[in-house]
């Protein structure tokens, strides 16, 4: 793999993992619990935000790729997944 590929996929990975964690926060802490509290309004913030702007076909989507790419990069790292790579005291230095 050529270094900026690697460079490219690092940097996908990192945005995609930051959002995906930062939806799924900022849903569990801060969203989920207030829609709760106001009722039936907070209930269609929900449907608008689930349903009609498809937050979670994005928060998948971001999985999707930081697990896609992360797999991609660790491949790449482990010389293929290679056992006697990963067993090794080397595996703990990828590489750069």
């Amino acid at each position: 793999m050529t270094p900026l590929l690697i460079i490219v996929l690092r940097v996908v990975h990192v945005l995609a993992g930051c959002f995906w964690l930062g939806a799924v926060l900022m849903n569990a802490g801060f969203l989920l619990p207030a829609t709760q509290v106001t009722g039936s309004a907070g209930g269609q913030v929900v449907r608008q935000v689930f349903q009609v702007r498809c937050l979670p076909l994005f928060v998948r989507a971001a999985m999707l790729i930081a697990l896609v790419t992360g797999g991609i990069l660790f491949w790449w790292a482990s010389d293929g997944f290679a056992v006697s790579w990963l067993s090794s005291t080397m595996s703990r230095n990828l590489r750069t």
